[in-house]
């Protein structure tokens, strides 16, 4: 959330979790977990094109942020707990 907040562009290993939440080329560059060429090409990349730098930094956060917002992150919470709460009553 700090780079969304921040308007810096992401860069990320595809990890567990991500793919669903960052899309590589529209919101996020993403290589190979452990792959330092891949980490290498996705910051030259940002590094020679301000452009996909600023594209990826205003999807990200027109798409990230309503997600990362912390009171929205509550209310999605709370809506979950009403709807499944008593299930998990002992």
């Amino acid at each position: 959330g700090e780079a969304v907040a921040a308007g810096v562009p992401i860069v990320a290993s595809r990890i567990a979790g991500l793919g669903e939440l960052l899309s590589h080329g529209r919101t996020a560059l993403l290589h190979d977990e452990g792959s330092i060429s891949g980490l290498r090409d996705c910051l030259t990349d940002i590094l020679e094109s301000p452009e996909l730098a600023s594209r990826l930094a205003v999807n990200a956060r027109n798409e990230l942020e309503p997600l990362l917002n912390m009171s929205a992150v509550a209310t999605r919470y709370g809506a979950w707990y009403r709807q499944h709460g008593e299930r998990l009553s002992p």
